[in-house]
């Protein structure tokens, strides 16, 4: 089942009458922007970076960034897994070994479609440690005015 036909099943539970139109028709117009925590930051046995990615399932990227740093996708920790259709912004932590050479591996990674950036030290994430998520979220080709959107969303 694809997230279109998973998706299509909750159409009804909202009770506003939506605004139709198109999501996720590029993946510009799918941003979500993951926010953590800075007690994430107090202790310091763990790199952390920001992972920026474009059309890239959370896990998969993990697993390919692993891989080319020649590190256990186990030792990559990160709070929520973020959709593959757009650009998702993220946090993981990297653990293990000496945190000097681990920095050196993974600043050598590259990947088309993602960025690493790193932000800092700090312990390892897990599912469900982060905030929560910021979504920019473009409605294409919506029949109706936007006043009326507007309307119908409030």
């Amino acid at each position: 089942m694809d997230y279109k036909e998973f998706f299509s099943q909750f159409r009804y539970v909202s009770k506003s009458r939506g605004i139709g139109g198109r999501i996720k028709v590029f993946p510009e117009d799918f941003i979500v922007e993951e926010v953590i925590s800075k007690s994430v930051f107090k202790k310091q046995n763990c790199l952390i970076y920001r992972l920026i990615k474009r059309n890239w399932d959370t896990m998969v990227v993990i697993k390919e960034i692993a891989k080319r740093a020649e590190i256990s996708y186990r030792d990559i920790g990160f709070a929520g897994t973020k959709d593959r259709h757009g650009i998702t912004t993220q946090y993981i932590s990297i653990c293990g070994g000496n945190l000097k050479e681990l920095k050196e591996k993974i600043d050598r990674v590259e990947i088309s479609d993602v960025k690493l950036e790193f932000v800092g030290y700090g312990k390892k994430l897990k599912l469900g440690s982060l905030w929560g998520n910021r979504f920019k979220i473009l409605v294409r080709e919506v029949d109706i005015s936007v006043e009326e959107a507007l309307k119908r969303t409030r």
